[in-house]
């Protein structure tokens, strides 16, 4: 397939850019200036266009080559959010939509799975629009990814819950422990832990989450949702927070 990657010096961009290249797709890189002579050129001719940029830039890169997309084309984002930039691609492209999350990043590429969330033009399946899912389906299949289908908002809530909410709850705990020198001398095993994992997080991708936090819609309701709970432990009921935790446990049979 003739594949048109707009980011693709990024760490995601490069990814899929050399897997694609591996597995025989023509594919065409461009990335920032994006001087608009060479990004339409690097369009004109594609069948699939990826867009590996930051979800508040979606918006603004499809208003620029709105009325350059080839017919027919399918466009797709790889953001870790899908409500909103499925929205921007439809606002100026009523063909083909797929926004597509890969689970997985530039450090963990080992895990492979790829959530894949249909746009409006979906909505009434057709032979036709049957055999383009499928086509995206397979070709992520063909670069070792496990592609999975969902929601916009089925996925923008379970990212809200398992990417926002433990930035959000890691970076407040530290923020609070933080203020307390007094704790140097008693710092645990379990601690550090916590610490060591939660370093990139805080440290290097601080800003990306924030952008993630901002770009989802469910953020600030998950987060008060979390918030409940703590009022649960607040009021000195963790024997009620014990026996809810426990379920992880019982469903992963651990």
């Amino acid at each position: 397939m003739r594949i048109t990657i707009i980011g693709h010096t990024g760490k995601m961009g490069k990814t899929f850019y050399e897997r694609f290249t591996q597995k025989q797709h023509e594919v065409i890189g461009i990335d920032i200036p994006f001087a608009e002579e060479k990004l339409f050129q690097a369009i004109k001719n594609a069948e699939i266009i990826l867009f590996c940029i930051p979800a508040k830039a979606m918006e603004e890169m499809c208003k620029k080559i709105a009325h350059h997309i080839p017919n027919h084309c399918i466009l797709m984002d790889i953001t870790s959010v899908k409500i909103l930039p499925i929205k921007s691609m439809e606002k100026y492209y009523k063909g083909p939509v797929i926004g597509t999350h890969p689970l997985f990043g530039p450090r963990s590429l080992e895990y492979n799975k790829i959530c894949l969330c249909l746009g409006s033009y979906f909505d009434t399946l057709t032979p036709e629009k049957e055999k383009i899912k499928d086509s995206i389906f397979n070709l992520f299949e063909e670069i070792n990814c496990i592609p999975f289908y969902a929601s916009a908002y089925e996925h923008d809530k379970a990212m809200a819950a398992l990417q926002g909410l433990n930035f959000v709850t890691n970076v407040a705990y530290f923020a609070m422990t933080a203020n307390m020198p007094e704790l140097k001398e008693f710092l645990t095993p379990s601690f550090l832990r916590r610490l060591q994992a939660s370093q990139d997080n805080v440290k290097e991708d601080g800003e990306l989450f924030i952008g993630l936090f901002e770009a989802n819609p469910l953020s600030q309701d998950m987060v008060r949702q979390y918030r409940s709970f703590l009022n649960v432990a607040a009021g000195g009921d963790l024997e009620v927070l014990i026996e809810l935790a426990k379920k992880w446990f019982i469903q992963n049979n651990q």
